[in-house]
């Protein structure tokens, strides 16, 4: 009997082993944010073993990647990985190194770690010869080929051109892979490169391919994702009432990955396609729905943010319990003969510490329920004041040179070496200066959405994600890096 339950252990031993990342997110209900992350930190204060430990650090890095806290999500993958490398389970391990370069790709520390995750990842793909992995790789190569794209100029389509070549070598990989869903991203990017370089027909081939796809085997986030880019295609080419047959269909899609700011932004471009159809009715009920989306993003946020106050309070008053605890077996080892002496007076002192522990809790429940009221009382404040941040506009500014340009009719800024070009309604401006300076004296309509742009949000029209489109049909590229400056 021994024998066999021994046998058990190895092969339950070896499911673990082999299991995906993904694996540990099947029970996970990402609806539940943000009270899903407290459960999961209050079974890590409890938890004991590193490899329960490594996989809650991962649902918990996912949780927050789905939120967008990408600061967050960067910290847990990180403690997950150093957990699974000490336990020496290679595919975990290398696998969240994709998951790291993915999140950091997307953050101003971008330079300070560069290709390293990415690079670890890419070599254990290639010496365990995993189509899964190797095709994960190159779609992620071909993303960050795709970002070197001149969206101003638009003159190095090669640069898509050569992106589109590596993503043939990722779906060939896909193709030879059980992995779905990494084949419905490809197809997806497929359709999004061709359409940015305004081949609309090559795009709708791809979106139509990965939309039956993801449809047949259920992939729901990415099916949505695909919905929302084929309808972008069309609100692209101002074909408006097709645009918003495909972004109802994403909306008839039920997701949890990244699902409030996917909403969000889906909102936004139906606001902007009923514009343009002048249906007010429409445009009413989608502004109330963003508005109320908005709010709710808001508050998980806040919501997040007190909960890890509240957990880092716990750790530390763990802690400060552990280290009273080592002082009583020390003093135990060193005073053994005194020890029967001094027990009924430490029964007192016990006895007098939990009364005083019991003060404490109670004065502590009173502080976390007036630190909730405050907290309540900050954001209202918050949001009042943004309120009024919104109201107060500045009229003009003055440049260096004397010149006065009034903002209401500026409608972006470009910097080019130590000088700015100032493009108003009217006219265009030149005068040195930096990016930097002038950020300053703007008034918040007014955001920085590429290193060398700054553009007033009042005269935006549309974005599709890589690109800001004004007044006037004028494009302007839309980095990574400030993408949340205009959501």
């Amino acid at each position: 009997m021994k024998a066999i339950r021994y046998i058990l252990l190895i092969f339950s031993a070896i499911i673990i082993k082999a299991q995906s990342l993904n694996g540990y997110l099947e029970n996970q209900k990402f609806e539940e944010f943000p009270k899903n992350i407290v459960t999961i930190k209050r079974n890590i204060l409890n938890e004991k073993s590193s490899l329960e430990l490594a996989k809650y650090d991962y649902v918990l890095g996912k949780n927050f990647e789905y939120l967008n806290q990408e600061d967050s999500a960067l910290y847990y993958y990180m403690k997950s990985r150093d957990l699974f490398g000490k336990l020496n389970y290679k595919n975990q391990y290398h696998d969240l190194s994709l998951e790291i370069h993915k999140v950091i790709s997307s953050q101003v520390n971008y330079d300070k770690y560069g290709y390293t995750f990415f690079n670890d990842y890419y070599n254990y793909a290639s010496k365990t010869r995993s189509n899964e992995r190797l095709a994960l790789a190159y779609n992620q190569k071909a993303i960050e080929k795709f970002y070197e794209f001149d969206f101003d100029k638009r003159k190095n389509v090669e640069v898509i051109n050569a992106a589109v070549k590596v993503l043939d070598t990722a779906y060939s990989y896909s193709k030879n892979s059980t992995d779905l869903e990494t084949r419905v991203k490809i197809l997806n990017n497929f359709g999004l490169f061709n359409y940015t370089k305004d081949n609309f027909q090559t795009a709708e081939k791809f979106f139509i391919q990965g939309i039956d796809l993801a449809t047949k085997y259920k992939i729901k986030y990415e099916l949505f994702i695909l919905y929302y880019n084929y309808g972008n295609s069309f609100f692209i080419q101002k074909k408006y009432n097709e645009a918003v047959y495909w972004f109802l269909k994403a909306e008839a899609v039920p997701i949890q990955q990244y699902e409030l700011k996917s909403k969000r932004l889906l909102y936004q471009k139906f606001k902007e396609s009923y514009d343009h159809l002048n249906d007010h009715s429409n445009r009413k009920k989608y502004d109330s729905l963003y508005t109320h989306l908005n709010k709710k993003i808001n508050d998980t946020e806040q919501n997040i943010a007190i909960h890890q106050i509240n957990t880092q309070y716990q750790v530390v008053e763990k802690d400060k319990q552990i280290s009273s605890l080592k002082k009583i077996a020390m003093s135990y080892q060193e005073n053994k003969i005194l020890y029967f002496v001094l027990i009924g007076l430490v029964f007192l002192i016990a006895m007098y510490s939990f009364i005083r522990w019991k003060r404490v809790d109670h004065t502590k429940k009173k502080l976390d329920l007036e630190k909730e009221s405050l907290q309540i009382e900050h954001t209202q404040t918050i949001q009042e004041l943004e309120k009024v941040k919104q109201l107060v506009i500045e009229d003009h500014i003055v440049l260096k040179n004397r010149t006065k340009i009034y903002l209401k009719e500026l409608l972006y800024i470009k910097a080019e070496d130590h000088y700015l070009q100032l493009y108003t309604s009217k006219k265009k401006e030149f005068v040195r200066g930096k990016i930097s300076e002038i950020i300053k004296e703007l008034p918040p309509n007014f955001t920085q959405v590429h290193r060398s742009f700054i553009i007033n949000k009042n005269s935006i029209i549309s974005n599709n994600g890589a690109s800001v489109f004004l007044e006037g049909k004028i494009e302007i590229p839309l980095s990574r890096n400030f993408k949340k400056n205009i959501e």
